[in-house]
């Protein structure tokens, strides 16, 4: 996929769930012609996905792991196909809950943990017994701009029970980059229910609806904008107004 000169920059501050078209985009916006990955293409796709399985998907055709065995690619392998049973079977035979990817596509992923993939999956009784295990519930992978958490991934995704366990277990609630918090991610994605329990857990508001100004000023003025740049604009305002209710 061949993207034409400017388009990369007008749909450069669109932001997805978890911001990586956000950092793709700021990234190589000053290109006149840019051949993407499969995974970067997916996401200047589909800039607002919340759904993890077609990026699954694409990620388990590219990465390794760190430690590099071939119990902890496995266990990756099998939280990525969603293969509960064969995860806690790899997890009780030694693999290592605190293994983390690398060499993915674009570098998007690395860094992911296989708490990250299990949160995001919506996967209850994997995290479970991945914390169990000794995961870090506060492992992060940063991808430029943006940075990514188990919380994070499960706030953006509407994953109210979910953010409840990892909170329970410790979750920092206010972890972020740039003001890509938790509740930023709910916020967008406009789960009003999951952004008042993040803000009753002591999510901090104005780190995050300073970050949800600036994301709708730059779509704001972006010259001839794409239909994601208005979105963007739409969701940002949006969180901004429901952050501000939040009591």
């Amino acid at each position: 996929m061949r993207i034409p000169k400017g388009g990369l920059a007008r749909m450069a501050y669109a932001l997805p769930m978890a911001a990586l078209s956000l950092a793709l985009m700021g990234c190589v916006s000053m290109m006149m012609h840019v051949v993407l990955s499969p995974m970067s293409r997916y996401y200047m796709e589909h800039p607002f996905n919340t759904d993890h399985k077609p990026i699954y998907s694409i990620l388990a055709t590219k990465f390794a792991v760190n430690p590099a065995t071939p119990a902890n690619k496995d266990l990756v392998l099998a939280i990525l196909a969603e293969e509960r049973e064969k995860a806690l079977s790899l997890l009780e035979s030694g693999a290592d809950p605190n293994t983390f990817l690398t060499d993915t596509y674009d570098k998007m992923h690395d860094r992911w943990t296989p708490l990250m993939l299990a949160a995001w999956s919506g996967d209850i009784q994997l995290v479970q017994a991945l914390l169990d295990k000794g995961a870090n519930v506060d492992a992060y992978a940063d991808f430029f701009t943006v940075q990514f958490t188990a919380l994070n991934l499960a706030a953006g995704s509407g994953r109210l029970d979910m953010v409840k366990l990892l909170l329970a277990k410790g979750a920092d609630v206010n972890r972020e980059r740039g003001g890509y918090s938790a509740l930023h991610s709910a916020a967008y994605q406009g789960h009003q229910e999951l952004a008042q329990l993040l803000f009753k857990a002591g999510a901090d508001k104005d780190v995050v609806i300073s970050a949800l100004k600036a994301d709708a000023s730059r779509n704001a003025s972006i010259v001839d904008p794409l239909p994601q740049n208005k979105e963007a604009v739409i969701r940002a305002n949006r969180a901004i107004e429901l952050i501000g209710n939040l009591k």
